[in-house]
Parts: C-alpha cells; structure tokens; sequence
C-alpha cells in the first residue's frame, strides 16, 4: 500500500494559475427556514467520508458557517436544530485550495426526521478567486513522466504552465519562477536561491509516493 503524500506548487503573485498554495479546502454555508430568514445556532457537522472524521461548528447570528482546513476528499454535512427536520447532504466534493459555499434549507418539524440530498454533480468555487486544479490517480499513474518519474512533470496540464529551462520550478503565466512555491504535506521543499529566475526545488517524491492507497 503507498503512502499517500500530497505535493502542492504554487505562484506567490497576482492572477496566476497554480495546484494550490496549501494542501486544504474550506465547506462555508447558509442556513435559512422555509421563509428564507436566516437559522442562527443551528449545529453543524462534517465528516470525512474516507476517514470519518467528524468537525462539528455552529451557525453564527447570520446563520452561516464556516469550516476551515480541510483534506481534500468528500464529506457528509449535516445540520440539526430543535424545531427544524434533520438536513443531510451527501457526496460534498472538496478539492486543495478550494472554497465550497453551500445554501441549505432547513424545514420545520421533527427533529427525528431527516431530508437527505445528494450534492450536485458539478460544484462551483465561488468563494475565491484563486484558480486551482486537482491531479487524481489515474493521471499520475497512466501518463508518461520521464525516466525520473517526477510528478512535477504533471504541472504542464495546467494551463499557462510551461517548464524552465534554467530550473526544476516551470514558469506559470509569464511570472518570474522565484515566484513560485512548492510543498509537501504542507512543508516547503524550495531551496534558498542562489541565482535570479532560477529557483530550484530541493526534493521530489516519485510517482509512487504521489498515489491514494489501494483499499
């Protein structure tokens, strides 16, 4: 079974494309009655659907919430108030570096009852603006990365990412590459530069390292 590690590039500057600059996701959400007014204190709680690990927060006087940091993965939410039936949704979908916004009714009665609704096939970011794209398994695992087998190789299929000649780091969108950062599990691994434009990454991990465990 490989161990799974999660590798992260990123461009520190304005408008620029990237894998993410951490390795996390946030769940925020509305709350609202059949009025559309807000449901203040009502509680909150995600679970990992891989690893059940449940974080359980409340809704504040605006009826929002927010759970910050996040692994990527999908996540079961769950919001309960007295009064209120039990609301459940299912397949919630977070991807590294991405902000989900969900807007979830709540209906009067029983506590005992539960509606439960699947999350929508395609989930918008909608709050942040920061572009980011997810590498599964079946691409590290099927595409061609060299004789080194560096998951770095993969950067490319971003779009405005080209490789460096002068360096392991690529350029994205046009920026400078000392720009850019790069960590695993959340650990730097750039190393201090010693030439303009010319950043270097101090380690990759092979291909290997880079999948999700076989169950």
């Amino acid at each position: 079974m490989f161990r799974f590690r999660r590798l992260v590039f990123a461009a520190l500057s304005l408008a620029t494309y990237a894998i993410a600059q951490n390795a996390t996701g946030t769940l925020t959400g509305h709350v609202t009655d059949a009025s559309d007014a807000s449901v203040p204190g009502a509680i909150v709680t995600v679970e990992n659907a891989a690893t059940n690990v449940r974080l359980t927060t409340v809704t504040n006087n605006e009826g929002r919430f927010y759970q910050r940091y996040l692994q990527p993965g999908t996540y079961t939410v769950t919001i309960e108030k007295p009064g209120f039936q039990r609301f459940v949704q299912n397949d919630v979908l977070l991807d590294v570096e991405q902000t989900i916004s969900l807007n979830i009714p709540l209906k009067v009665g029983d506590v005992g009852t539960t509606v439960e609704v699947e999350a929508a096939a395609a989930q918008l970011a909608t709050e942040s603006s920061t572009v980011a794209t997810t590498i599964g398994n079946k691409a590290i695992l099927d595409l061609p990365l060299g004789g080194n087998r560096s998951p770095m190789a993969l950067v490319t299929l971003v779009p405005g990412v080209i490789p460096s000649t002068g360096s392991n780091s690529p350029w994205i969108s046009g920026g400078r590459n000392d720009y850019n950062d790069v960590t695993i599990d959340g650990t730097s691994v750039i190393v201090p530069e010693n030439n303009v434009s010319h950043l270097q990454i101090g380690f990759l991990p092979n291909e290997d390292s880079m999948t999700l465990p076989k169950s």
